[in-house]
């Protein structure tokens, strides 16, 4: 399974189309059994080709009774649980680059990838929404793969500000227990968007609003590994 996330504008109004191209992820079963061969005897026929008659009509109905017994057991098995909304999902997943370079893994995080399938809708990140959308469907042990495509990086999205900035005192109060406003530092703008902190000189402060994915392919690689539906569903 494979999603495309194509963000194509700065964070503070990225926009994320998700393509979605699903397998089957339970394996179809099917039972085949030979069609009984049953053989009309003709007004000449003998004892024993009538007697032939009669044990592969017999052959044959043995036959059927057990299609339809594998076929009443099948359609009793407990169907797997899926992931839909409302439910309490438990992920580990895995991120690359396009060269398919390990990046990063829920394996070096110390809190598990848990969330409320449906909350994408509300959280309203881009990269979040996607990993809600990718695991609905999904069942314990399933995996999918999703691919995040930042669009092109934007020079003008650069920005210098003075030190003296509204804009900077702000951060720099909201940031103190940060360390304040220093170079590496993710924030956010008082216009709601994110930027990043590519420069902090003694006069000026440099911020990068470009999408954080701007120019680059990342792909995450997701695997369900626990699934909780609350009793109320």
């Amino acid at each position: 399974m494979m999603t495309t996330i194509l963000c194509v504008a700065p964070a503070s109004a990225a926009a994320c189309t998700v393509r979605r191209r699903r397998a089957a992820s339970a394996a179809a079963w099917r039972c085949r059994l030979p069609a009984p061969q049953l053989c009309s005897s003709g007004s000449s026929s003998g004892a024993s080709s009538g007697g032939a008659t009669s044990s592969t009509a017999q052959r044959g109905a043995r036959g059927w009774q057990l299609a339809a017994a594998d076929t009443e057991a099948a359609a009793a098995a407990p169907l797997p649980v899926v992931a839909g909304v409302g439910d309490i999902v438990t992920l580990n997943w895995r991120c690359y680059n396009e060269d398919g370079e390990l990046l990063e893994s829920s394996d070096q995080s110390e809190e598990p990838t848990t969330f409320e399938v449906g909350a994408g809708d509300i959280v309203g990140n881009r990269l979040f929404e996607a990993f809600d959308e990718a695991v609905r469907g999904l069942a314990v042990g399933d995996v999918t793969r999703i691919q995040a495509e930042g669009g092109e990086w934007k020079e003008e999205l650069m920005f210098r500000v003075p030190r003296g900035h509204p804009e900077v005192e702000r951060m720099e109060g909201r940031y103190k227990n940060q360390g304040g406003v220093k170079e590496g530092l993710l924030v956010e703008l008082s216009n709601g968007g994110m930027a990043l902190v590519v420069q902090a000189g003694e006069e000026a402060v440099v911020l990068d609003a470009n999408n954080m994915l701007a120019g680059m392919t990342l792909i995450f690689d997701l695997e369900l590994a626990d699934l909780d539906r609350p009793a109320a569903r």
